[in-house]
């Protein structure tokens, strides 16, 4: 039975255009102060995605008659994309500008750790009908490694767009109830207990 036909509860299903981006301090986020880190202008966004690649592949042959087993090795995390509009107060392109002025671009000196500081967290919350947390995404040392601040057009009347790609090291995964459903990578080292990493 499908949601849509399921009369004794009704919950409506996760929508593409409730979602909310923040970006900045983490320590500020988890404490709950967050209002000054919530991008309302992100106009668009991914989650963060699994490449798996399997180690075996091309082994087996049609007449084989071993079973067809694959491999995969440990999933790969693909670069997502974030798309901004350009309001002028707050003023999206000041905000990433500010991020290379705190790398030291306006010296010539840029440092890559400067870098990821400045850019600090991000956090993608899936909310519900009532603008409740659904999920909370949290990107693992996240760092912009593409700016497009858009192009002009006099024959256009849209708004100007700023294209971002943000490159991470991994993520974890909050619930509804606030609970860990993917745990930060850190925590599972510490433990030695890799297959905590994904709870299937």
């Amino acid at each position: 039975m499908g949601f849509w036909t399921d009369t004794k509860e009704i919950i409506d299903p996760k929508m593409k255009f409730r979602f909310r981006v923040s970006i900045g301090s983490s320590e500020s986020m988890h404490s709950g102060d967050d209002s000054n880190f919530v991008w309302w202008y992100a106009k668009r966004v991914d989650k963060p995605k699994l490449k798996f690649t399997t180690a075996n592949e091309g082994e087996l042959t049609i007449n084989s008659l071993v079973a067809d087993t694959k491999v995969l090795t440990y999933p790969r995390l693909t670069p997502i994309t974030m798309t901004l509009v350009d309001p002028v107060k707050p003023n999206a392109t000041s905000k990433l500008l500010s991020f290379l002025k705190a790398a030291g671009y306006n010296t010539g000196n840029f440092n890559y750790g400067d870098f990821r500081k400045a850019i600090g967290s991000v956090r993608i919350e899936q909310l519900g009908p009532d603008g409740e947390t659904l999920e909370q995404w949290w990107l693992i040392e996240p760092v912009i490694i593409d700016i497009d601040f858009g192009g002009l057009d006099y024959s256009s009347d849209d708004l100007l767009e700023i294209s971002l790609t943000i490159a991470y090291q991994s993520f974890s995964v909050d619930g509804p109830d606030g609970k860990p459903e993917i745990v930060k990578p850190d925590d599972i080292m510490e433990a030695a207990a890799y297959s905590q990493v994904f709870n299937c």
